[in-house]
C-alpha cells in the first residue's frame, strides 16, 4: 500500500488517504450476557436446593404426625385399661357385700353371723365372768392393815387402789369422804372415812396410785353383786381367797 503511495506521488497523480477506525464492542454487554447467565443458573440452583429441602421437611413431618397419633392411640388405649380394672374391683366388691349382706339376712347360721355372735359373745362373756375371784389384789407394803370380818382397816397415811378400777361415787359423811371403787360389773370395794379424795366420779384409778388420805385412818369393803366378801384372808401383803 505505501509503495503504490509513493509510486503515485512520484508521478504526480492525485492521491486521496481515509483513516479507518475499527470501534471495539462494550464490555458492558458482554459483562450483562454473563451476569444473566449466572443469574439463571443460581436461580436453577435456588429451586433445586428448595424442593431437595422441602422433601425431606414434609416426610418429617408426616412422620411426627403418626407418631403423635400412635401415642394418643395407646394413651387412649391405657385408660380405658385402667378404667377397666378399677371398674371390674368395685365391682367384685359390690358383689361380695351384697352376698355377705344377702347371707346374713336368709341364714341365720352363716359363717358371718357365727362369728359376730362369738366375738360379741366372748366381749360379753369376758366382762360378766370377772368376778371377784379372777383378781389378785394386793396391799401396799408399806400399809399397816387389820382384817376382822371383811372389813380391812389402815392405819393413818395415803391409802392405795387394790386393783386398777374406776370410781363410781364420792359422797361426803360427816365431814369425810366414802369412795366407791369399780373393779367390774360385780365387784366393787368401798373406802370409808377419808379426810381428802384425790379422784371423782368417772375417773379412772391405779394401784400404784394413792386414792385417798386420812391422819387417823380409813376402812375398807369389798364387795360381790352388793354382798360384803369375808371368805379371804391377807397374807404377805396379798389378799386370798379361801373359796
Amino acid at each position: 500500500m505505501n509503495d503504490n503511495i509513493d509510486y503515485a506521488t512520484m508521478i504526480e497523480i492525485p492521491v486521496s488517504t481515509a483513516e479507518i477506525t475499527v470501534k471495539k464492542p462494550r464490555l458492558f454487554k458482554r459483562k450483562r450476557h454473563e451476569a444473566l447467565k449466572q443469574e439463571l443458573i443460581d436461580k436453577v440452583n435456588e429451586e433445586e436446593t428448595v424442593e431437595e429441602i422441602s422433601e425431606p421437611a414434609c416426610e418429617f413431618a408426616d412422620t411426627v404426625e403418626i407418631t403423635t397419633k400412635k401415642q394418643q392411640k395407646k394413651k387412649v388405649r391405657d385408660k380405658k385399661f385402667s378404667f377397666d380394672v378399677i371398674t371390674a374391683q368395685v365391682a367384685v366388691i359390690i358383689v361380695l357385700a351384697l352376698t355377705i349382706m344377702l347371707t346374713s339376712i336368709f341364714w341365720k347360721d352363716s359363717g358371718i353371723n357365727t362369728l359376730i355372735r362369738s366375738v360379741f359373745a366372748n366381749d360379753a362373756k369376758a366382762v360378766a365372768d370377772t368376778t371377784y375371784s379372777e383378781f389378785t389384789p394386793q396391799i401396799p407394803s408399806s400399809a399397816n392393815v387389820t382384817l376382822e370380818s371383811g372389813i380391812m382397816t389402815f392405819a393413818g397415811g395415803s391409802v392405795y387402789s387394790l386393783c386398777d378400777g374406776k370410781v363410781t361415787k364420792v359422797a361426803e359423811n360427816a365431814g369425810k369422804y366414802d369412795i366407791t371403787i369399780q373393779y367390774s360389773p360385780s365387784f366393787t370395794a368401798l373406802i370409808s372415812g377419808a379426810e381428802y379424795a384425790y379422784y371423782g366420779a368417772g375417773e379412772s384409778v391405779y394401784k400404784a396410785l394413792p386414792v385417798c388420805y386420812s391422819s387417823s385412818g380409813v376402812k375398807m369393803c369389798l364387795y360381790n353383786d352388793g354382798k360384803l366378801l369375808t371368805d379371804y384372808i391377807i397374807d404377805n401383803g396379798k389378799i386370798v381367797w379361801q373359796s
